[in-house]
């Protein structure tokens, strides 16, 4: 049996992979906020089965001035 070690002066440095591990873990908080806030008051006491009407209510949302989604979150 062999192991190895490797030692190091330098502490862990911030990589892009850290940032945007950051970033998706923003973005997936903001997605949930977003699904347990105003997407489920709108979509409550729809028939799930008609997909057209939550097509169009989600498209009516997405498309308004004050989606309360930021467009690079959509």
């Amino acid at each position: 049996m062999s192991s190895a070690v490797v030692s190091s002066h330098f502490g862990p440095k911030e990589t892009s992979l850290d940032w945007n591990t950051q970033v998706r873990a923003d973005h997936v908080m903001t997605a949930v906020q977003w699904i347990n806030e105003p997407l489920n008051n709108l979509l409550k006491g729809l028939n799930p089965r008609d997909q057209s009407e939550v097509d169009h209510i989600l498209s009516d949302v997405t498309t308004q001035e004050e989606c309360p989604v930021p467009a690079d979150r959509l």
